[in-house]
């Protein structure tokens, strides 16, 4: 429902309504009577805003004076909660969810909440690592939110394939400049399976929420999509790598490649383009019983050229969409989080 179209008075959010609060802030219909010297403490920019006079016309609700201010209630609403109610955005890895974090990582940049603004930007960066390790713990727990992974679940909708919260996430990310969830998310952006293209060039409405990618961001991913798909051969080589001397006489090397091209194909049908999806570390299991009549060197061998093979094309990736090498990124993130994330 767009509550802004269809409300033209002004309505109390109950949590952010305190009866002894002392100023009323408005973000399109929705009302939080909060602490004007809460506000001033945790933000800087509260702080020089509320510190000017108030003019003697200014407008009051229940005698306290109103401030509107320009944002979304989607936005101000978590905002708000996260610094008026201290168990509402606990620090991860405590769970959360999207909307949440988009709120409080948007507009506490936007005013100056430091502790709000490092507390968020970690919970966001828990779904966008940097090592393809990390990715690979992502991935295997999808959105079960396993220890040491994200804190927030994918928000997926009725349709998966729509992407969205993805395009908001990327919008966040370049607004506040946090270069190193850029690779990650400009991956995700790239695969066929999500139904992105067609408002690619005309930004996305979610939740409230309209955003978009600049021209720049899309023609980096438009290039980064194409250059990402030319890696296939690299990531797929060892379906062409000869076996060994004695797999090559008896013909299981043949046996062996011919299964592995079934299996490979049969993923792809599920992840095409994803070459970090389509074939990783726990789709070999399949090739180590040794009750089938696997020559374990041969698999030794293709196991061993993929995974390097995967690990050339993880450490391309930054570059793939014009941004710095995962060395430089990972200094970004440290600067900006610390090491967080290690166990």
């Amino acid at each position: 429902m767009d509550v802004d179209s269809e409300q033209t008075e002004p309505r109390h959010i109950e949590e952010l309504w305190f009866e002894d609060g002392n100023i009323v802030v408005q973000a399109g219909f929705a009302q939080y009577k909060v602490f004007h010297g809460m506000l001033a403490r945790h933000s800087d920019v509260f702080r020089d805003m509320l510190s000017f006079p108030q003019p003697h016309e200014s407008e009051l609700v229940e005698g306290c004076p109103l401030v509107r201010l320009p944002d979304s209630e989607v936005e101000v609403t978590p905002f708000l909660k996260a610094m008026f109610i201290p168990t509402f955005l606990e620090p991860y890895p405590a769970t959360t969810d999207f909307m949440t974090i988009y709120g409080c990582l948007r507009l506490s940049n936007k005013y100056q909440v430091h502790f709000l603004r490092r507390r968020a930007l970690i919970h966001f960066a828990s779904r966008y690592r940097t090592t393809l390790t990390e990715y690979d713990a992502l991935r295997v727990s999808g959105n079960e939110l396993a220890p040491g992974t994200a804190s927030w679940k994918i928000p997926y909708s009725d349709n998966e394939r729509d992407a969205s919260w993805v395009v908001c996430s990327f919008s966040l990310a370049r607004e506040l400049d946090v270069l190193w969830v850029l690779p990650r998310i400009f991956y995700v952006l790239s695969s066929p399976q999500l139904r992105v293209f067609p408002n690619l060039f005309h930004g996305v409405d979610y939740e409230g929420l309209h955003c978009s990618l600049n021209f720049d961001d899309q023609c980096r991913l438009l290039e980064g999509r194409e250059a990402n798909f030319e890696q296939m051969p690299k990531v797929l080589g060892f379906l062409h790598s000869k076996g060994c001397d004695l797999a090559e006489s008896s013909g299981h090397d043949s046996e062996l490649r011919r299964t592995l091209v079934q299996e490979v194909m049969l993923n792809a049908s599920n992840y095409p383009r994803n070459l970090l999806n389509v074939w990783a570390h726990e789709d070999w299991c399949m090739f180590t019983d040794p009750s089938e009549p696997w020559c374990q060197e041969c698999v030794t061998k293709f196991e061993s050229q993929h995974v390097l093979a995967r690990e050339a094309f993880w450490n391309q990736l930054p570059e793939m969409f014009g941004l710095p090498k995962w060395k430089e990124l990972e200094a970004m993130r440290i600067a900006a989080i610390g090491n967080v994330f290690e166990v």
